[in-house]
């Protein structure tokens, strides 16, 4: 309807028989080349409490994309990047010049507990530092710094929880020592 190159819905999470809606931080509205970056670049670093929207989640599976737009873009492994759907949303959302909006839940994720993200990882510290340099690399490239300085700090700490976390999982077969060694 739009001409867009990209479109996102929303969606739902479903975890076992629990079904939760999950609205996006915007109305719906259409996004022109000029706002992609404030609107969809800049909320993909990290959260931010001086800004809104306050989260985007860069999920690729909710959103529809021009074939020309990716037939050259190629999607990251899990296994070097921890949410290659945003490097992947990076890619593309900086060669779109129309992004339609639709705060509709038309997608169901359903969450598996033992998929990739769900269990310990060995490496988990890695990849997330290669998804932090991914970020850096697109903030110096778009030269966002002063409005993204928050939410990329905000990240950071954020992973360092998540990495602190994926050691308590119960697939961890570190023992107390290693554990501690690793931290």
């Amino acid at each position: 309807k739009d001409n867009s190159d990209i479109c996102i819905c929303s969606h739902y999470t479903v975890f076992g028989d629990k079904v939760t809606p999950n609205e996006l931080p915007f109305d719906c509205f259409v996004l022109h080349k000029e706002d992609i970056t404030s609107k969809l670049i800049c909320p993909l670093i990290g959260y931010s409490d001086k800004a809104s929207p306050k989260t985007f989640e860069g999920f690729v599976c909710r959103q529809i994309f021009r074939k020309k737009l990716i037939e050259n873009t190629y999607f990251k492994s899990e296994r070097t990047y921890f949410a290659e759907d945003v490097v992947f949303d990076f890619d593309v959302y900086r060669k779109a010049n129309k992004v339609s909006i639709l705060n509709e839940c038309l997608y169901y994720y359903c969450v598996n507990p033992i998929s990739l993200t769900n269990k310990y990882r060995e490496n988990l510290w890695n990849i997330l530092c290669n998804l932090l340099d991914y970020k850096i690399s697109v903030i110096t490239d778009l030269n966002i710094a002063s409005e993204t300085e928050d939410r990329f700090n905000n990240e950071v700490f954020k992973f360092i929880k998540v990495t602190v976390l994926n050691l308590k999982k119960d697939t961890c077969p570190l023992s107390k020592k290693e554990k501690n060694e690793a931290l």
